[in-house]
């Protein structure tokens, strides 16, 4: 899923160390670092190479989104308290050109969910334990890493303009992982979001 490298590193770290960086528990019995990310708790297993879901009976994480944003994040973050300050991508360090084809930022398959449908979007963003912020027609700050809150902002349709949604950061952002993870970070929220808005 990720370069061997990175488990290197990851096996080889300080837990003390990552856990004050990254504001996350260590497992020593598991040898697993342990996360709570929007609503759910996962396992990292450097030893086995393994990112698990939940507590009882736990699954493998699949998705290559988790593993990058996972490793850099653990490997990455700084002891650094977020700044409260919101900004896009084109703030960060070389967002206007990662963030352009060919990685635009994931938000068109929740425009299509809920571009029409903001009350399906404020229960989804509530399943995934987020805090409600007044921008847009509709707006969460979602917790995707303990230092790394994300603002989804949603704009719904009307007569005159199409919806329209913005992915915001912590001015803080890059410090913690570099834009591909960023990347990876945004795609697991999204991700999660349409699954809390199946049914909603």
């Amino acid at each position: 899923m990720i370069h061997e490298d990175l488990w290197k590193r990851l096996a080889a770290a300080d837990p003390a160390d990552v856990c004050t960086r990254c504001i996350i528990q260590h497992d020593a019995s598991r040898g697993a670092y342990i996360l709570d990310m929007l609503g759910q708790t996962y396992a990292v297993v450097a030893a086995r190479k393994v990112i698990e879901k939940g507590v009882a009976g736990p699954t493998v994480v699949t998705d290559i989104h988790f593993y990058v944003s996972t490793a850099q994040y653990l490997l990455s973050a700084k002891d650094t308290p977020r700044s409260g300050e919101w900004v896009t991508e084109k703030q960060l360090a070389y967002g206007d050109f990662f963030f352009a084809t060919p990685h635009p930022l994931p938000t068109a398959k929740i425009v299509k969910r809920f571009g029409t449908d903001v009350e399906a979007f404020v229960k989804a963003g509530a399943k995934l334990g987020g805090k409600r912020l007044s921008f847009g027609d509709a707006a969460y700050e979602l917790k995707v890493f303990p230092r790394l809150p994300l603002a989804y902002v949603l704009w719904r349709a009307d007569e005159e303009f199409p919806a329209r949604v913005q992915i915001l950061f912590d001015s803080t952002a890059e410090q913690h992982m570099a834009v591909d993870a960023l990347w990876s970070a945004m795609h697991i929220v999204s991700t999660e979001l349409l699954a809390a808005g199946e049914g909603a």
